[in-house]
């Protein structure tokens, strides 16, 4: 439901911050809505949760965006500890929130870097991959549903982000299947149709060795 939004920022300032979220709105061809606050976060989440408390309250907030995981929790992301008291100081809040946390170069586990409490306590987990290529100014993301708590997985989806020279965002849909780098995530049926519209016809041994 609409709501008020308060971004929790531990990597950016409020310049950047803001001259991003006007880039996307541009691309949208709106103004940027009413009731999106941002604050500049330096103390872990648990040492800010009776301040954060209180802009909750005070601005009918209804999310909270934390930005990121590792400064916020305030420790070593592989500890139980850290992330089960971030995890604690954010229920405290008790409005929605999504936290966005960063994967290891390489990982092949589940979830992001750090305690298995990252992928646990979630109640959602979504997983963002991005392709991209030298000198273009398209970026391609695939949102994958990777856990989900009540009810099923949400269908993987990609979005294209068209960065023009006049400072603004475009996002548009696109098929996951005609990004090459998102091959991997589609299902088995998915695979198929890609491999018989492009190469053709074959022996259903052949199409599942391929």
């Amino acid at each position: 439901e609409p709501g008020n939004v308060l971004y929790l920022d531990y990597e950016e300032d409020s310049a950047t911050f803001w001259h991003r979220l006007n880039m996307l709105t541009a691309g949208m061809n709106i103004a940027i809505p009413d009731g999106i606050y941002w604050r500049r976060m330096v103390e872990p989440l648990t040492a800010e949760a009776g301040a954060i408390n209180k802009l909750v309250r005070d601005n009918a907030i209804g999310l909270v965006v934390v930005d990121s995981a590792g400064p916020a929790c305030g420790g070593e992301p592989e500890a139980a500890a850290m992330a089960i008291a971030y995890f604690t100081a954010l229920r405290s809040l008790k409005v929605a929130s999504l936290t966005i946390a960063h994967r290891s170069k390489g990982i092949t586990s589940s979830g992001p870097f750090g305690s298995v409490y990252w992928v646990n306590y979630p109640r959602n987990v979504y997983e963002l991959k991005k392709a991209q290529v030298v000198g273009e100014n398209v970026i391609h993301v695939a949102l994958l549903h990777e856990k989900a708590n009540e009810g099923r997985l949400n269908p993987s989806a990609s979005y294209q982000f068209a960065f023009s020279e006049n400072n603004t965002v475009s996002v548009t849909s696109e098929a996951m299947e005609d990004v090459p780098e998102f091959f991997d995530n589609l299902t088995i049926i998915a695979k198929a149709e890609v491999i018989l519209r492009e190469d053709g016809p074959r022996k259903l041994a052949d199409l599942a060795t391929e």
